[in-house]
C-alpha cells in the first residue's frame, strides 16, 4: 500500500471530525433517559430561574448549548396535559394550526 501524500492529511482528519459530530447530535436524548424525561430536563422548568443556572443542569447530560431556548413554568403534568388537547385550524392562512388556551 503506498503512503498517503501529505495534502491528503487535512481531508482524512476532517473526515474524521464530521463522523464523530455526527455521532452526537446537539440535541441528541442520554441513553439513560426517556424521551418524556428528556424533555422535561430541556424545558420543564416550575421554578423559574436565571438561564445561566438552568442550562447549567442540562449541558451537565450534553456538553453542548443551542442557540434558542425554550423554558415552560408549569409543571410536567400540567405541560403533559397540554399534548391531550386538541389542533384548531387557523383561519389565519400562514399559520398550519393553532393552540387554543384558557
Amino acid at each position: 500500500m503506498a503512503p498517503l501524500r501529505p495534502g491528503f492529511y487535512p481531508l482524512i482528519l476532517l473526515l474524521l471530525l464530521g463522523l464523530w459530530v455526527a455521532e452526537t447530535p446537539v440535541s441528541a436524548k442520554p441513553k439513560h433517559m426517556t424521551s418524556s424525561q428528556w424533555f422535561e430536563t430541556q424545558h420543564v422548568q416550575p421554578n423559574p430561574q436565571a438561564c445561566n443556572s438552568a442550562m447549567g443542569h442540562i449541558n451537565n447530560s450534553t456538553k453542548h448549548c443551542k442557540n434558542l431556548n425554550t423554558f415552560l413554568h408549569e409543571s410536567f403534568s400540567s405541560v403533559a396535559t397540554t399534548c391531550l388537547t386538541p389542533n384548531i385550524t387557523c383561519k389565519n392562512k400562514p399559520w398550519k394550526g393553532c393552540g387554543w388556551t384558557a
